[in-house]
């Protein structure tokens, strides 16, 4: 499982994603990030800095690492944006051969 951050530009939000392989599908589940206090998502452009970043650990200890070697929360709503999106591999089969999403 392959747990980034995500800033959606045309939203301006910033969404954790979840994405793994599993049974033959690849899933995707994304969650909005939210402010530790105060529990809103974050929006904004100054956000996209994050995008693409690996996020570490388990709930409810989610953490980035920062260029200085810190470590910043990551803070979620508790329920995704949506369901979570399957989507066929087509070579789930083949283990030597990857598709475009599996990387």
């Amino acid at each position: 499982m392959d747990k980034r951050l995500e800033h959606d530009a045309a939203t301006g939000q910033l969404l954790l994603v979840y994405t793994d392989l599993w049974d033959g599908q690849h899933e995707r589940t994304a969650y909005r990030v939210t402010g530790e206090r105060s529990g809103r998502p974050l929006r904004g452009s100054q956000w996209a800095e994050y995008d693409g970043r690996p996020v570490f650990g388990t709930l409810p200890g989610l953490y980035v690492r920062n260029g200085d070697g810190s470590h910043t929360a990551v803070w979620t709503e508790e329920t995704a944006t949506g369901p979570t999106e399957k989507t066929p591999c087509r070579k789930a089969g083949n283990a030597r051969r990857k598709c475009a999403l599996c990387g």
